[in-house]
Order: C-alpha cells, then sequence, then structure tokens
C-alpha cells in the first residue's frame, strides 16, 4: 500500500537523519524532510514506541533525539 510504503520511507530517512545527527531536534527533522510539525512528531511518536528512536529533553523545551540500538539494527538491515 503507498500509505505504508511512505510512512517506511519516512521512518528509514529519520533514522538515517537522527542516526548521522545524534542530539538533534524535532525542528531539525521537520526542515530537513519538509514535513509539518504535526506529522513529524506522529510518526516520532510511533517510532518511539517501536523502539527506534528515543527523546529526550535538552536545555529549556527543546526535545533531542537519539537513535536506539534497535533503531540501528532497523538501518543495518533496510542496506
Amino acid at each position: 500500500m503507498v500509505i505504508i510504503d511512505n510512512m517506511e520511507k519516512r521512518t528509514i530517512q529519520i533514522l538515517e537523519f537522527v542516526n548521522k545527527n545524534e542530539g538533534c531536534q524535532v525542528q531539525d527533522v521537520t526542515e530537513h524532510l519538509d514535513l509539518s510539525r504535526p506529522l513529524t512528531s506522529v510518526i516520532l511518536k510511533s517510532m518511539e514506541e517501536l523502539g527506534l528512536i528515543k527523546r529526550d529533553f535538552g536545555e529549556g523545551r527543546a526535545v533531542i533525539l537519539k537513535i536506539t540500538e534497535r533503531g540501528k539494527e532497523v538501518l543495518n538491515n533496510d542496506k
């Protein structure tokens, strides 16, 4: 299904970005992939529930993203 394929593609793109930019913020992902903030938040929440990324709080209210070991495994299996 096209919607699932697009979500999987976005998930891999986000994993790659977070892997290369450890500690990036949600806004960085939003800008890099040219997504809306609400869509980015939905995708990131789903990825966090799957154990692919971890969201931590940085300075102030900033949310920083980190890839998990499971996320790295998914990236390695995608190649």
